[in-house]
């Protein structure tokens, strides 16, 4: 398939093979019946009878015509009444001649909005057969984005442009943020931690035994003799831990930490050590206890086996059910624990 230059429209070989007179004569009698071309065409004239209709009504010195002529007869007597008739037109307000001229303007209007519509269906159906389709639809959509722009263009006229902040306003907004930010870090930093800590020093109880109102307190409590803080241990792993004060991670007792169960053989385990301490005294706890606690590698599944956990479970009244507890650990705790 040939195309002409414009690259919208195709010639078969065999035209081609006849020389450029036959080509040239094809693609003219292509074009002619274009109804892209005829489409336009029809926009084009309907667009002049707009124009013209409209420069009549427009026109100063445009002279409205009067009615027809109208003849009477009586009596055998015939007359005109053409003059008078144009008066009473006059004498009544209405312009026969500009109303139909405006008719005429307002159909040939309508009548363009209508070809426009359709011109693109027009374009689909008959055009496709007779030009490039990849030619045509980059064309159409080259229309479509130049009218949405057209459109947008003049709908922008009509925004409200957005007015300039006053400076005065706004650093006073900036000042509103500041004194809000620092409200919310006085009562985060100050307020709600000192009313907790008031509130946990009002339920404060020496003789707790209750794994439950340890977890629920905010920063202190007791737990059978022993003190109890809570604290955030990131800098560990968030491991709890014992000397002589208990020091229990605030995530205790958490659905994260498995929940108040699991918190509660948490506090148990460290009263556990408590014990120990007593038990031992520092020195003993130390070499005994804590060091190889704290450098222990040992997996979950084995830490509790170990002989300074072990002992510290019994101590405590922790229960695990199913935990896998190593065979015999229970009697070589206890033998660790007096041994030296």
């Amino acid at each position: 398939m040939f195309q002409d230059p414009s690259g919208r429209y195709q010639v078969p070989a065999s035209i081609q093979m006849a020389g450029p007179a036959t080509v040239a004569s094809y693609l003219a009698g292509i074009k002619k019946n274009d109804p892209c071309n005829q489409a336009k065409a029809a926009v084009v004239q309907k667009k002049k009878e707009a124009e013209m209709a409209n420069a009549v009504i427009n026109n100063p010195l445009y002279q409205p015509t009067s009615s027809s002529s109208s003849t009477s007869s009586s009596s055998g007597d015939s007359y005109t009444s053409s003059e008078t008739s144009s008066s009473n037109n006059w004498s009544s307000g209405i312009d026969y001649g500009q109303a139909e001229a405006q008719r005429k303007a307002e159909e040939a209007q309508r009548r363009q909005a209508e070809i426009e519509k359709k011109k693109r269906d027009a374009n689909f159906k008959a055009c496709t057969s007779l030009i490039n389709p990849e030619k045509y639809a980059q064309e159409y959509k080259e229309l479509l984005q130049k009218e949405s722009k057209e459109y947008n263009d003049y709908i922008n006229q009509f925004k409200m442009p957005v007015p300039t902040p006053n400076p005065a306003v706004r650093e006073m907004s900036n000042l509103d943020s500041l004194v809000w930010e620092l409200g919310q870090k006085w009562k985060d930093v100050i307020v709600e931690p000192t009313a907790n800590l008031i509130n946990d020093i009002k339920n404060l109880d020496v003789n707790n035994s209750s794994e439950e109102a340890v977890l629920n307190a905010n920063y202190i409590s007791m737990y059978k003799g022993q003190t109890v803080i809570r604290a955030d241990l990131n800098f560990n792993g968030n491991r709890s831990g014992s000397f002589g004060i208990m020091i229990l991670d605030k995530k205790e007792g958490s659905v994260e930490f498995g929940g108040t169960e699991e918190g509660a053989r948490t506090v148990k385990h460290e009263y556990g050590h408590f014990v120990q301490l007593q038990y031992l005294g520092t020195l003993k706890y130390i070499k005994k206890i804590a060091i190889p606690s704290v450098s222990s590698k040992a997996t979950h599944d084995e830490y509790y086996s170990q002989p300074w956990e072990r002992s510290a479970d019994i101590f405590g009244g922790v229960q695990r059910p199913n935990y896998p507890y190593a065979e015999g650990s229970a009697e070589q705790s206890l033998d660790y624990l007096i041994g030296w």
